[in-house]
């Protein structure tokens, strides 16, 4: 009887332990965020404040493309990273995608299109992955003759550890008002 006892004894503080050391690895850290404000274009989104923040803008066919890059600061892995372009054009939401695929060559399409919402404006949502295991999702929403691009980047084993920061971009995305 002692031995059963003891046996059982091992067995629950044994799973405690399991239980305990689960929460402590899978805890997700607290991100903080700083809010990115562009008047050119009438938007605004958070980002994590760690993370490196990019801006330039091309002139290409007659149109002035925008570029916002975030990248996580980190020196000798795979990050993640998010890029935002904005550009004036009649190009409508689903051919753009189609247009990328079949220009990048190295995607393909594994989840989409997903009508979503950003800040009340109708945006499309893919998913896709590369053949070097990078996972891409790629949102784009259209508003005012002006075409928003979201890719959120991460490689596909980090993936669902990048996604709620990808959430948080997209819902803290707004249009402000002119």
């Amino acid at each position: 009887m002692k031995g059963k006892i003891a046996l059982i004894a091992i067995a629950v503080v044994a799973l405690i332990v399991a239980f305990v050391g689960y929460f402590l690895t899978s805890e997700e850290r607290e991100v903080e965020y700083k809010t990115y404000i562009n008047e050119n274009y009438s938007f605004k989104f958070d980002y994590p404040v760690e993370w490196i923040f990019e801006g330039w803008s091309l002139s290409r066919m007659d149109s002035d493309i925008s570029n916002f890059l975030v990248t996580e600061n980190v020196s000798d892995k795979i990050g993640g990273a998010i890029s935002l372009e904005v550009m004036e054009t009649d190009v409508f939401l689903e051919n753009f995608l189609e247009n990328f695929i079949l220009w990048s060559g190295e995607f393909t399409l594994t989840t989409g299109p997903t009508e979503i919402v950003i800040d009340g404006v109708h945006a499309v949502k893919y998913l896709l992955k590369s053949t070097s295991r990078i996972q891409l999702e790629f949102i784009s929403a259209k508003k005012d003759g002006y075409l928003y691009i979201f890719q959120f980047l991460a490689h596909e084993e980090k993936y669902d550890d990048y996604e709620p920061i990808f959430e948080h971009v997209i819902d803290s995305f707004s249009f402000l008002e002119n």
